[in-house]
């Protein structure tokens, strides 16, 4: 047992014999000035601190009136794209698109017309697939099912197309000539000749339909202006076939142009006065004074964990549990550089040491043995052990 500190020794706990346990205290020694040195870290860490709560204050209230600049140059760049938006999607629907797949059936503009949001551009259909409703006896209708298999004869040629029952009416019907009826409703692939002018008749399995039918388009749509201008394009004629995005005309409007370009000055003067609140709201001096504080506060603590750890030293604790054999300090004697050492460290010797202490719970010895012996001996052998003091006892 050693000290690494000086000074003279106010207490001990214990008398050589005694059995003691790891960090049990055996000394005290007088630590006023070490005391001295935490209370002086402690108040360095409370003035640190304050200083550190006063720079983190001080940014909160010049950040409250940046911020609110900041804010208001934000909210002043969403009202201005907004309007910025709005003014794009009404020069960008100046080109008008269509959004069907299919065919021009009619064009309703050229060039030099006046169109208003919402008049129609052009009608458009899908000639790709085509369906056809053919009445059936209302006894056979019964019996037809979605998804059954057609065949399709053309009236007037001899193609048979085949297609699929899509629907078959709910209610029975009469026609012209009296006969009870439901419409059976069929799709199929047009081939490429099948118009809306066309009519066919159908069999399903073996049931026949009563009556011919006239094909339909099964998708068609009318183009449409989304904003009003003056057409100065027609890019579709009728039997053109067009796609989703294909710009079938081009409209020109100096309100809507000029609306948009205001609308980009006001987004562009919107975005120079954020710049401008964000360059006045620098707040580099008072994250540099925080940082600052929070580094004084950080050496403020380690100074007080420094002052700590020395005065914990004036407290000297058993390094190990056992049974002190040895003692050389005693309350009331001093401590110099001389007689300290490393703590928890076995001194020189015994002599030199404020106190030994052994661990007697298991010990270890060296015997000599006889050369012509010591063949017959091997680590890991039990022994049996005697000794003259302890007469009548074996270990």
């Amino acid at each position: 047992v050693s000290s690494l500190v000086t000074g003279e020794v106010l207490s001990d706990t214990f008398n050589e014999g005694d059995k003691v346990n790891k960090d049990d205290v055996l000394y005290k020694i007088e630590a006023t000035t070490a005391q001295n040195s935490v209370t002086s870290a402690q108040n360095a860490i409370t003035k640190a601190r304050q200083q550190y709560l006063d720079a983190v204050k001080n940014k909160s209230q010049t950040s409250k009136t940046n911020n609110y600049s900041v804010q208001s140059a934000q909210d002043a760049i969403t009202k201005a794209q907004n309007s910025y938006n709005e003014a794009y999607d009404s020069y960008n629907d100046l080109n008008v698109k269509s959004e069907y797949s299919g065919k021009i059936s009619k064009v309703y503009i050229k060039n030099g017309d006046q169109v208003q949001n919402g008049a129609a551009i052009a009608d458009v259909y899908d000639d790709s697939r085509m369906k056809i409703l053919i009445p059936f006896n209302v006894n056979d209708a019964d019996t037809i099912r979605t998804g059954d298999t057609a065949s399709l004869k053309i009236a007037g040629a001899s193609d048979v197309l085949s297609g699929t029952v899509t629907a078959v009416s709910g209610a029975p019907v009469a026609t012209a000539s009296h006969a009870i009826v439901k419409y059976v409703t069929i799709e199929t692939d047009n081939p490429g000749a099948l118009t809306t002018n066309d009519k066919a008749t159908a069999t399903v399995g073996d049931i026949v339909c009563s009556d011919v039918g006239t094909f339909e388009y099964i998708d068609s749509g009318k183009i449409t202006a989304k904003t009003s201008g003056k057409v100065f394009s027609v890019n579709i004629a009728e039997n053109d076939r067009v796609y989703p995005e294909t710009v079938v005309a081009n409209l020109s409007s100096d309100t809507i142009e000029n609306t948009m370009t205001n609308a980009k000055l006001s987004l562009n003067d919107a975005e120079r006065s954020l710049e401008k609140a964000v360059l006045q709201s620098d707040e580099y001096s008072q994250d540099s004074a925080i940082k600052n504080a929070k580094l004084a506060l950080d050496d403020a603590e380690l100074s007080l964990e420094k002052a700590q750890k020395t005065l914990d030293d004036y407290t000297i604790k058993a390094p190990i549990s056992g049974t002190v054999v040895v003692k050389n300090t005693k309350a009331g004697d001093k401590l110099d550089n001389n007689s300290s050492s490393a703590a928890g460290q076995s001194s020189g010797s015994s002599s030199s040491a404020m106190a030994v202490i052994y661990d007697l719970t298991c010990l270890k010895l060296q015997l000599d043995i006889d050369e012509t012996e010591i063949k017959s001996v091997q680590v890991g052998q039990e022994v049996t052990i005697t000794a003259d003091a302890l007469s009548g006892q074996t270990f």
